[in-house]
Protein backbone atom coordinates (compact mmCIF):
# COMPACT_ATOMS: atom_id res chain seq x y z
CA UNK A 1 0.00 0.00 0.00
CA UNK A 2 1.16 3.50 -0.83
CA UNK A 3 1.13 5.26 2.57
CA UNK A 4 1.85 8.58 0.89
CA UNK A 5 -1.82 8.99 0.21
CA UNK A 6 -3.66 8.61 3.55
CA UNK A 7 -7.20 8.96 2.17
CA UNK A 8 -6.64 6.30 -0.47
CA UNK A 9 -5.07 4.03 2.11
CA UNK A 10 -8.06 4.44 4.41
CA UNK A 11 -10.51 3.65 1.61
CA UNK A 12 -8.56 0.55 0.61
CA UNK A 13 -8.39 -0.62 4.22
CA UNK A 14 -12.11 -0.03 4.66
CA UNK A 15 -12.91 -1.96 1.48
CA UNK A 16 -10.73 -4.95 2.41
CA UNK A 17 -12.00 -4.92 5.99
CA UNK A 18 -15.62 -5.07 4.79
CA UNK A 19 -14.78 -8.03 2.56
CA UNK A 20 -13.20 -9.81 5.52
CA UNK A 21 -16.31 -9.20 7.62
CA UNK A 22 -18.54 -10.61 4.88
CA UNK A 23 -16.38 -13.71 4.46
CA UNK A 24 -16.23 -14.24 8.22
CA UNK A 25 -19.96 -15.11 8.15
CA UNK A 26 -19.04 -18.28 6.24
CA UNK A 27 -16.68 -19.63 8.90
CA UNK A 28 -17.87 -23.02 10.16
CA UNK A 29 -16.24 -22.78 13.59
CA UNK A 30 -16.49 -20.06 16.22
CA UNK A 31 -13.00 -20.84 17.51
CA UNK A 32 -10.65 -17.84 17.15
CA UNK A 33 -8.11 -17.79 14.33
CA UNK A 34 -4.39 -17.46 14.57
CA UNK A 35 -2.80 -14.58 12.70
CA UNK A 36 -1.51 -17.02 10.08
CA UNK A 37 -4.99 -18.53 9.58
CA UNK A 38 -6.48 -15.02 9.42
CA UNK A 39 -4.00 -14.14 6.68
CA UNK A 40 -4.55 -17.38 4.73
CA UNK A 41 -8.34 -17.75 4.95
CA UNK A 42 -9.03 -14.24 3.69
CA UNK A 43 -6.21 -14.08 1.12
CA UNK A 44 -4.66 -10.96 2.63
CA UNK A 45 -1.25 -11.38 1.03
CA UNK A 46 1.60 -10.46 3.34
CA UNK A 47 1.62 -10.64 7.10
CA UNK A 48 2.09 -6.86 7.24
CA UNK A 49 -1.09 -6.28 5.23
CA UNK A 50 -2.99 -8.71 7.47
CA UNK A 51 -1.82 -6.81 10.54
CA UNK A 52 -2.92 -3.47 9.07
CA UNK A 53 -6.42 -4.79 8.31
CA UNK A 54 -6.56 -6.39 11.73
CA UNK A 55 -5.66 -3.09 13.38
CA UNK A 56 -8.38 -1.34 11.38
CA UNK A 57 -11.02 -3.91 12.45
CA UNK A 58 -9.85 -3.76 16.04
CA UNK A 59 -10.08 0.04 16.06
CA UNK A 60 -13.73 -0.12 14.97
CA UNK A 61 -14.44 -2.93 17.49
CA UNK A 62 -15.18 -5.58 14.87
CA UNK A 63 -12.65 -8.08 16.23
CA UNK A 64 -10.94 -8.99 19.48
CA UNK A 65 -7.18 -9.58 19.34
CA UNK A 66 -5.20 -11.42 22.01
CA UNK A 67 -1.51 -12.28 22.13
CA UNK A 68 -0.65 -15.50 23.99
CA UNK A 69 2.83 -15.79 25.44
CA UNK A 70 2.34 -19.09 27.26
CA UNK A 71 4.61 -20.84 24.77
CA UNK A 72 7.98 -19.06 24.79
CA UNK A 73 8.99 -20.81 21.59
CA UNK A 74 6.18 -19.27 19.60
CA UNK A 75 4.14 -16.16 20.26
CA UNK A 76 0.51 -16.68 19.29
CA UNK A 77 -1.79 -13.91 18.11
CA UNK A 78 -5.49 -14.78 18.26
CA UNK A 79 -8.29 -13.11 16.30
CA UNK A 80 -11.96 -13.42 17.26
CA UNK A 81 -14.78 -11.66 15.42
CA UNK A 82 -17.05 -9.66 17.70
CA UNK A 83 -16.48 -7.91 21.01
CA UNK A 84 -16.38 -10.90 23.38
CA UNK A 85 -13.14 -11.61 25.19
CA UNK A 86 -11.10 -14.62 24.19
CA UNK A 87 -11.35 -17.39 26.79
CA UNK A 88 -8.59 -19.73 27.94
CA UNK A 89 -10.19 -22.81 26.34
CA UNK A 90 -10.26 -20.95 23.04
CA UNK A 91 -6.52 -20.31 23.33
CA UNK A 92 -5.99 -24.03 23.96
CA UNK A 93 -8.17 -24.87 20.95
CA UNK A 94 -6.05 -22.62 18.74
CA UNK A 95 -2.92 -24.28 20.14
CA UNK A 96 -4.35 -27.64 19.10
CA UNK A 97 -4.98 -26.30 15.61
CA UNK A 98 -1.41 -25.02 15.49
CA UNK A 99 -0.18 -28.49 16.47
CA UNK A 100 -2.29 -30.02 13.72
CA UNK A 101 -0.80 -27.65 11.14
CA UNK A 102 2.72 -28.47 12.38
CA UNK A 103 1.99 -32.22 12.31
CA UNK A 104 0.73 -32.00 8.74
CA UNK A 105 3.90 -30.21 7.71
CA UNK A 106 5.97 -32.94 9.38
CA UNK A 107 4.04 -35.60 7.52
CA UNK A 108 4.74 -33.87 4.25
CA UNK A 109 8.46 -33.75 5.08
CA UNK A 110 8.54 -37.44 5.99
CA UNK A 111 6.73 -38.39 2.78
CA UNK A 112 9.29 -36.41 0.78
CA UNK A 113 12.15 -38.13 2.66
CA UNK A 114 10.65 -41.54 1.88
CA UNK A 115 10.45 -40.63 -1.79
CA UNK A 116 14.07 -39.42 -1.88
CA UNK A 117 15.32 -42.50 0.03
CA UNK A 118 13.56 -44.81 -2.43
CA UNK A 119 15.21 -43.03 -5.35
CA UNK A 120 18.62 -43.43 -3.70
CA UNK A 121 18.02 -47.14 -3.23
CA UNK A 122 17.11 -47.50 -6.91
CA UNK A 123 20.23 -45.64 -8.00
CA UNK A 124 22.43 -47.76 -5.74
CA UNK A 125 20.85 -50.91 -7.09
CA UNK A 126 21.42 -49.68 -10.63
CA UNK A 127 25.14 -49.31 -9.77
CA UNK A 128 25.16 -52.85 -8.35
CA UNK A 129 25.78 -51.37 -4.89
CA UNK A 130 23.46 -53.65 -2.96
CA UNK A 131 24.88 -52.64 0.42
CA UNK A 132 23.94 -48.96 -0.10
CA UNK A 133 20.62 -49.96 -1.60
CA UNK A 134 19.84 -52.07 1.49
CA UNK A 135 20.83 -49.16 3.78
CA UNK A 136 18.48 -46.81 1.94
CA UNK A 137 15.68 -49.34 2.11
CA UNK A 138 16.25 -49.71 5.88
CA UNK A 139 16.04 -45.93 6.26
CA UNK A 140 12.89 -45.96 4.17
CA UNK A 141 11.33 -48.53 6.51
CA UNK A 142 12.13 -46.37 9.56
CA UNK A 143 10.61 -43.35 7.85
CA UNK A 144 7.48 -45.28 6.94
CA UNK A 145 7.13 -46.39 10.59
CA UNK A 146 7.56 -42.80 11.71
CA UNK A 147 5.02 -41.68 9.10
CA UNK A 148 2.49 -44.22 10.44
CA UNK A 149 3.01 -43.02 14.03
CA UNK A 150 2.75 -39.37 13.09
CA UNK A 151 -0.37 -40.08 11.02
CA UNK A 152 -2.03 -41.70 14.01
CA UNK A 153 -1.05 -38.74 16.20
CA UNK A 154 -2.47 -36.37 13.63
CA UNK A 155 -5.75 -38.29 13.61
CA UNK A 156 -5.94 -37.97 17.39
CA UNK A 157 -5.32 -34.23 17.15
CA UNK A 158 -8.09 -33.92 14.56
CA UNK A 159 -10.44 -35.82 16.88
CA UNK A 160 -9.61 -33.49 19.78
CA UNK A 161 -10.06 -30.42 17.59
CA UNK A 162 -13.42 -31.71 16.38
CA UNK A 163 -14.59 -32.33 19.95
CA UNK A 164 -13.47 -28.87 20.99
CA UNK A 165 -15.34 -27.31 18.08
CA UNK A 166 -18.44 -29.37 18.85
CA UNK A 167 -18.30 -28.41 22.51
CA UNK A 168 -17.93 -24.76 21.57
CA UNK A 169 -20.97 -25.00 19.29
CA UNK A 170 -22.93 -26.80 22.03
CA UNK A 171 -21.95 -24.11 24.50
CA UNK A 172 -23.14 -21.45 22.10
CA UNK A 173 -26.44 -23.29 21.65
CA UNK A 174 -26.78 -23.64 25.41
CA UNK A 175 -26.15 -19.94 25.84
CA UNK A 176 -28.86 -19.18 23.29
CA UNK A 177 -31.26 -21.55 25.10
CA UNK A 178 -30.54 -19.86 28.42
CA UNK A 179 -31.12 -16.43 26.94
CA UNK A 180 -34.34 -17.59 25.31
CA UNK A 181 -35.52 -19.16 28.56
CA UNK A 182 -34.82 -15.96 30.45
CA UNK A 183 -36.63 -13.94 27.77
CA UNK A 184 -39.72 -16.16 28.08
CA UNK A 185 -39.59 -15.87 31.84
CA UNK A 186 -39.40 -12.08 31.61
CA UNK A 187 -42.35 -11.99 29.22
CA UNK A 188 -44.46 -14.19 31.49
CA UNK A 189 -43.62 -12.04 34.49
CA UNK A 190 -44.25 -8.80 32.64
CA UNK A 191 -47.67 -9.81 31.30
CA UNK A 192 -48.58 -12.04 34.22
CA UNK A 193 -48.97 -15.15 32.08
CA UNK A 194 -49.73 -18.39 33.90
CA UNK A 195 -51.58 -21.63 33.29
CA UNK A 196 -54.35 -20.64 35.69
CA UNK A 197 -54.79 -17.25 34.09
CA UNK A 198 -54.90 -18.72 30.59
CA UNK A 199 -57.43 -21.36 31.68
CA UNK A 200 -59.59 -18.65 33.24
CA UNK A 201 -59.44 -16.54 30.10
CA UNK A 202 -60.34 -19.52 27.92
CA UNK A 203 -63.29 -20.41 30.17
CA UNK A 204 -64.53 -16.83 30.13
CA UNK A 205 -64.24 -16.75 26.36
CA UNK A 206 -66.22 -19.99 26.07
CA UNK A 207 -68.96 -18.58 28.29
CA UNK A 208 -69.12 -15.38 26.28
CA UNK A 209 -69.33 -17.32 23.02
CA UNK A 210 -72.15 -19.46 24.44
CA UNK A 211 -74.03 -16.35 25.62
CA UNK A 212 -73.59 -14.74 22.22
CA UNK A 213 -75.01 -17.86 20.57
CA UNK A 214 -78.05 -17.84 22.85
CA UNK A 215 -78.60 -14.13 22.22
CA UNK A 216 -78.42 -14.66 18.48
CA UNK A 217 -80.89 -17.54 18.56
CA UNK A 218 -83.26 -15.51 20.76
CA UNK A 219 -83.10 -12.52 18.44
CA UNK A 220 -83.75 -14.75 15.45
CA UNK A 221 -86.80 -16.31 17.15
CA UNK A 222 -88.12 -12.87 18.13
CA UNK A 223 -87.78 -11.67 14.55
CA UNK A 224 -89.60 -14.73 13.31
CA UNK A 225 -92.48 -14.14 15.72
CA UNK A 226 -92.67 -10.46 14.77
CA UNK A 227 -93.04 -11.49 11.15
CA UNK A 228 -95.88 -13.98 11.75
CA UNK A 229 -99.28 -13.19 10.08
CA UNK A 230 -102.73 -14.07 11.43
CA UNK A 231 -104.01 -16.90 9.25
CA UNK A 232 -107.65 -15.97 9.95
CA UNK A 233 -107.09 -12.47 8.65
CA UNK A 234 -105.50 -13.89 5.50
CA UNK A 235 -108.49 -16.25 4.98
CA UNK A 236 -111.00 -13.39 5.42
CA UNK A 237 -109.11 -11.17 2.96
CA UNK A 238 -108.93 -14.04 0.46
CA UNK A 239 -112.70 -14.64 0.72
CA UNK A 240 -113.38 -10.94 0.07
CA UNK A 241 -111.17 -11.02 -3.05
CA UNK A 242 -112.98 -14.13 -4.33
CA UNK A 243 -116.38 -12.43 -3.80
CA UNK A 244 -115.26 -9.33 -5.69
CA UNK A 245 -114.03 -11.49 -8.56
CA UNK A 246 -117.37 -13.31 -8.80
CA UNK A 247 -119.34 -10.04 -8.76
CA UNK A 248 -117.17 -8.79 -11.59
CA UNK A 249 -117.94 -11.97 -13.56
CA UNK A 250 -121.68 -11.46 -13.02
CA UNK A 251 -121.55 -7.85 -14.19
CA UNK A 252 -119.72 -8.81 -17.39
CA UNK A 253 -121.88 -11.92 -18.14
CA UNK A 254 -124.18 -11.70 -21.30
CA UNK A 255 -127.87 -10.75 -20.75
CA UNK A 256 -130.44 -13.53 -20.75
CA UNK A 257 -132.71 -13.82 -23.87
CA UNK A 258 -135.97 -11.79 -23.67
CA UNK A 259 -138.03 -14.54 -25.35
CA UNK A 260 -138.30 -17.77 -23.45
CA UNK A 261 -140.95 -20.42 -22.99
CA UNK A 262 -143.77 -19.77 -20.67
CA UNK A 263 -142.74 -22.65 -18.42
CA UNK A 264 -139.34 -21.15 -18.02
CA UNK A 265 -140.73 -17.69 -17.50
CA UNK A 266 -142.94 -18.97 -14.73
CA UNK A 267 -139.92 -20.34 -12.92
CA UNK A 268 -137.91 -17.10 -13.32
CA UNK A 269 -138.41 -14.35 -10.76
CA UNK A 270 -140.69 -11.56 -12.04
CA UNK A 271 -138.59 -8.64 -10.87
CA UNK A 272 -135.72 -7.72 -8.62
CA UNK A 273 -136.68 -5.35 -5.91
CA UNK A 274 -134.46 -2.52 -5.01
CA UNK A 275 -133.79 -4.21 -1.71
CA UNK A 276 -130.21 -4.92 -0.56
CA UNK A 277 -128.60 -7.74 -2.54
CA UNK A 278 -126.88 -10.57 -0.69
CA UNK A 279 -123.35 -10.91 -2.12
CA UNK A 280 -122.15 -13.61 0.15
CA UNK A 281 -120.36 -16.63 -1.33
CA UNK A 282 -123.42 -18.84 -0.89
CA UNK A 283 -125.80 -16.33 -2.49
CA UNK A 284 -123.45 -15.79 -5.44
CA UNK A 285 -123.06 -19.51 -5.96
CA UNK A 286 -126.86 -19.98 -5.92
CA UNK A 287 -127.31 -17.10 -8.42
CA UNK A 288 -124.77 -18.59 -10.79
CA UNK A 289 -126.47 -22.01 -10.49
CA UNK A 290 -129.92 -20.54 -11.23
CA UNK A 291 -128.53 -18.67 -14.21
CA UNK A 292 -127.06 -21.87 -15.57
CA UNK A 293 -130.32 -23.74 -15.07
CA UNK A 294 -132.32 -21.00 -16.84
CA UNK A 295 -129.96 -20.98 -19.81
CA UNK A 296 -130.22 -24.80 -20.08
CA UNK A 297 -134.06 -24.70 -19.92
CA UNK A 298 -134.15 -22.06 -22.64
CA UNK A 299 -131.98 -24.14 -24.92
CA UNK A 300 -134.18 -27.19 -24.32
CA UNK A 301 -137.37 -25.28 -25.09
CA UNK A 302 -135.92 -23.90 -28.35
CA UNK A 303 -135.08 -27.39 -29.53
CA UNK A 304 -138.62 -28.70 -28.81
CA UNK A 305 -140.61 -25.72 -30.32
CA UNK A 306 -138.96 -24.42 -33.48
CA UNK A 307 -142.14 -22.67 -34.51
CA UNK A 308 -142.15 -20.70 -31.29
CA UNK A 309 -138.63 -19.62 -32.02
CA UNK A 310 -139.82 -18.14 -35.40
CA UNK A 311 -142.59 -16.07 -33.85
CA UNK A 312 -141.89 -12.44 -33.05
CA UNK A 313 -140.68 -11.77 -29.60
CA UNK A 314 -143.29 -10.59 -27.09
CA UNK A 315 -142.47 -8.55 -24.10
CA UNK A 316 -142.73 -10.38 -20.85
CA UNK A 317 -145.31 -8.79 -18.65
CA UNK A 318 -144.10 -7.74 -15.35
CA UNK A 319 -145.75 -9.56 -12.49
Amino acid sequence: LDVSQPMMVKKLLESEANLVLQESQKLESKIPLSLEDFQTKFNLGSVENAKRILSYLQYYRKVTVHTDLSNPKKELTLVKFGTENIQSFEIQAVRVNESIAQAEQNLTIIEEQIGRTLEKAKKSLAKKDTKSAKTHLRTKKHLELQLSQRTEQLENLHTIAFQISSSADSAEVMTAIQKGTQALKNINEHYGLSVERVDTAVDELSDLMADAKVVGETMAQAGKQAGDVDEEELAAELDAMVAEEKMAQLETAPAAPTSMPAATAERMPAKVDSMEVDVSDKALDEALANLGKASASLDEANRKSPEAAQQPERPVAAQ
